[in-house]
């Protein structure tokens, strides 16, 4: 009989530290998957306010062909063309010196001062690389200025 009451028990199992490594570790992957994927924040961005910005741009030496090839609603990407940087609002004339001013909205993360759009830095006087549909700029692209539209939550 007694034989009968061994086989008939369950089994205990004990709880250890490295079940709770394992869990942490899985609870940290899904915390990860729903910050990034599901929010679609980044760990770059950690802690940063998600805001809608206005920059504008100073680009040098821009044929005048390619200017006015610039409209607005364009969307404007990083340089080689995988990231969106934002959408073009308005264009000033092009300068005496041959230089143009565009002015891009776009979504920002603002950190300490400072913003990030499509992961470049876009504080005044940083330079960025960007491109337009029908134009790539060649030379110096600097930011002059940006102005927050509104908080985003």
């Amino acid at each position: 009989m007694t034989d009968r009451k061994k086989t008939g028990k369950a089994k205990k199992t004990s709880f250890n530290i490295v079940d709770v490594l394992i869990l942490a570790v899985f609870l940290f992957f899904v915390a990860y998957i729903v910050y990034a994927h599901v929010f679609g924040y980044s760990l770059e961005n950690f802690g940063a306010t998600k805001v809608n910005v206005e920059y504008t741009v100073k680009i040098d030496n821009v044929p005048s062909e390619y200017f006015h090839k610039i409209a607005s609603g364009d969307p404007v990407k990083s340089s080689d063309g995988s990231v969106t940087m934002g959408t073009v609002v308005k264009k000033y004339s092009i300068s005496d010196d041959g230089s143009a001013t565009i002015v891009i909205q776009s979504s920002a993360y603002r950190s300490n001062r400072s913003y990030t759009v499509g992961g470049q830095t876009v504080d005044p006087g940083t330079e960025l690389e960007i491109r337009f549909p029908d134009y790539a700029p060649s030379t110096k692209v600097k930011c002059v200025g940006i102005k927050v539209i509104e908080n985003v939550y």
